[in-house]
């Protein structure tokens, strides 16, 4: 063999070693894989709350809350005891629309509406029963269950409930929507059924995501309707 052939040779099986190395070094280096996502059973939530003993006085109230009011540690505000900052922004807006005086029941019949556009089976548990209470018609409930206009007897609830649905639906209100709540309700009361409208859909996301559970062996409200 001519010895420029052979330093030909050599020269490629140079290069083939160094490819190994490169391909080695790149397997050994690679970062290892991220760690999975909570996961959720049909009992478990993705995010719940942290241990009890790891939460402040605050905190461990809320928990003592959820305990009392739902029979377990469940609720929109557990995983939101891991963010305490947003938990006590989430409760100071509860307290101000409940101060609000838009009429209770026209606040459930809202609060209704958004969580059967999210199928949110936790905010439909808790608010489908105070509705039932401030006097909505089991009639109109299911209606706004199945997604369907209900046929109401009240002027009010189609107010409100026309306004509720258009701005979830079209992401819009139109003006004779708009000027109709508008004179029903007046400013203050309007921008704070907006305001309800925004605050429980974000109530319905945080439950919808972290898969939080209804406590109890409660029948699913949206499981057998079509999306």
């Amino acid at each position: 063999m001519k010895a420029l052939d052979i330093a030909a040779l050599i020269l490629i099986l140079m290069l083939e070693l160094q490819g190994t190395t490169v391909m080695a070094q790149t397997t050994i280096d690679a970062p290892p894989a991220s760690p999975a996502a909570p996961a959720a059973s049909q009992s478990q939530p993705r995010i719940g709350a942290p241990p009890k003993n790891q939460l402040d006085t605050a905190g461990r109230a809320e928990y003592e809350a959820a305990i009392k009011g739902f029979g377990a540690p469940s609720g929109p505000r557990m995983p939101l005891l891991n963010s305490p900052d947003v938990l006590q922004a989430w409760s100071d807006m509860q307290k101000a629309l409940s101060a609000s005086k838009l009429p209770p029941v026209l606040r459930e019949l809202a609060i209704l509406t958004v969580a059967a556009y999210w199928r949110s089976e936790f905010e439909w548990y808790v608010h489908s029963a105070s509705a039932r209470r401030q006097g909505i018609s089991p009639e109109v409930i299911e209606a706004i269950r199945h997604r369907q206009i209900p046929k109401f007897t009240d002027d009010d609830q189609r107010v409100v409930f026309d306004y509720t649905r258009e701005l979830i639906d079209d992401h819009e209100i139109s003006d004779a929507t708009y000027q109709t709540a508008w004179k029903l309700l007046g400013t203050r009361t309007l921008v704070d059924l907006t305001v309800l409208i925004g605050h429980y859909t974000s109530v319905s996301m945080t439950l919808n995501a972290h898969h939080v559970p209804i406590p109890g062996n409660v029948a699913s409200a949206f499981g057998q309707i079509s999306r």
